[in-house]
């Protein structure tokens, strides 16, 4: 049988952990400001109809590449077929265009450290 002595230190036990995992739950959500400087490096290709087209870019000397992406002018037009790390200070993907008569480009994005 279910008491209200049970059913009040229940509710105590779980607004005390509530309680105590408050602080912690706020520390893990303050922000940091970056320590180090960062840049983008941006290079744009021409993407053919019906082609597959490779494209790079490289970082700053002495910068390495940290992140970085792709992204295609044809929306629907266009499909990724791989992006990835180039080296340890670029950035490199090939972008499909599906298209049978529409010139289309990418651009390749390295986020620079």
């Amino acid at each position: 049988m279910f008491s209200i002595r049970k059913a009040l230190g229940l509710a105590g036990v779980v607004g005390l952990m509530a309680v105590t995992a408050a602080p912690a739950l706020a520390a893990k959500t303050a922000a940091t400001a970056p320590t180090a400087s960062r840049s983008v490096a941006v290079a744009t290709f021409t993407n053919q109809p019906g082609a597959q087209s490779f494209g790079s870019v490289i970082c700053p000397a002495g910068a390495t590449a940290t992140g970085g992406g792709v992204f295609g002018s044809s929306g629907l037009q266009q499909s990724v077929n791989s992006s990835y790390p180039f080296g340890t200070a670029g950035w490199a993907a090939y972008m499909n265009n599906t298209s049978g008569s529409i010139v289309a480009s990418f651009t390749v994005y390295a986020v620079c450290a």
